[in-house]
């Protein structure tokens, strides 16, 4: 069932940093401070896996609730770029498309692992050709300043979050950055 499937993802993601971190690294309760305000701002409308995320329990211990805070940002963050590509009119092929171009890849290649037609593929093709942002292969000027314009409509939704950590985000960087090493 759910409960136990999403305890089950808790219990390793946790047991992973414990054993990567310790159970109390250095700075553990600043950097659980400093998400729990990150968090407390945002609102769970238009974001379906955050507001799922919202409706588990808080784990207990401080690396847990760090492990917690920090995938809700995540699932914010990734709620928030999905409205940003379907406010700018795409589909999810066409995302995959730009995407793989975006990040240097051939297209069709790591969108292929979506299963998507060869025709869903020339249909989505077509209508990036057609508003001027891919040619047959690669991402025009066009595409790659669309492409940003996404990019930072996502990262402006995050501004309640970052309002939030005010001073602490310098902080919250130099805690987080060498737990991220391990």
């Amino acid at each position: 069932d759910a409960g136990t499937i999403c305890q089950a993802r808790d219990d390793g993601a946790i047991a992973q940093r414990q054993r990567l971190l310790g159970e109390a690294p250095a700075g553990i309760e600043r950097a659980h401070a400093l998400l729990a305000r990150a968090v407390e701002p945002l609102r769970p409308e238009g974001r379906p896996l955050y507001a799922g995320l919202r409706s588990l329990s808080m784990p207990t211990t401080d690396l847990g609730a760090v492990w917690r805070l920090g995938d809700l940002l995540r699932e914010y963050r990734g709620d928030s770029h999905t409205a940003a590509w379907i406010s700018a009119g795409l589909d999810a092929t066409e995302i995959g498309l730009l995407s793989e171009l975006y990040w240097g890849l051939p297209m069709r290649s790591y969108s292929r692992t979506r299963a998507w037609s060869d025709a869903q593929f020339d249909a989505a093709h077509e209508r990036l050709r057609t508003r001027g942002w891919v040619d047959d292969s690669s991402l025009t000027d066009a595409g790659r300043t669309a492409r940003e314009a996404i990019e930072t409509t996502t990262d402006l939704q995050m501004r309640g979050a970052i309002d939030a950590i005010g001073d602490g985000i310098e902080d919250l960087f130099a805690l987080l950055t060498p737990w991220g090493a391990n």
